[in-house]
C-alpha cells in the first residue's frame, strides 16, 4: 500500500508471503520504514549484471529520494 510503484509487493498466495518484484523496486525504503517494527525487510545490493540480489553482502542505504522516483 505504501510502494509508489504499482505491484513491486505482492502476495505468494501459496507461501503466503510477500514478494518484492525486483526489476520494479526503485529503493526508495518506504516498505522497510513501515515494516520497521516487524524487520519484515532488509536492503541489500543488486548485481547490475545478472540481478540477482547479494543477500551475504551488507545491507546498504537505500537510493536516494530523487534517484527512487525518476522515470
Amino acid at each position: 500500500m505504501y510502494c509508489p510503484e504499482a505491484d513491486t509487493i505482492v502476495l505468494d498466495a501459496q507461501k503466503m508471503k510477500a514478494v518484492v518484484h525486483t526489476p520494479k523496486c526503485k529503493g526508495c525504503d518506504l516498505c522497510m520504514i513501515v515494516c520497521s517494527t516487524h524487520k519484515a525487510i532488509s536492503m541489500h545490493p543488486v548485481n547490475e549484471a545478472t540481478g540477482e540480489i547479494c543477500l551475504d553482502e551488507e545491507q546498504k542505504e537505500s537510493a536516494g529520494l530523487g534517484q527512487a522516483y525518476q522515470g
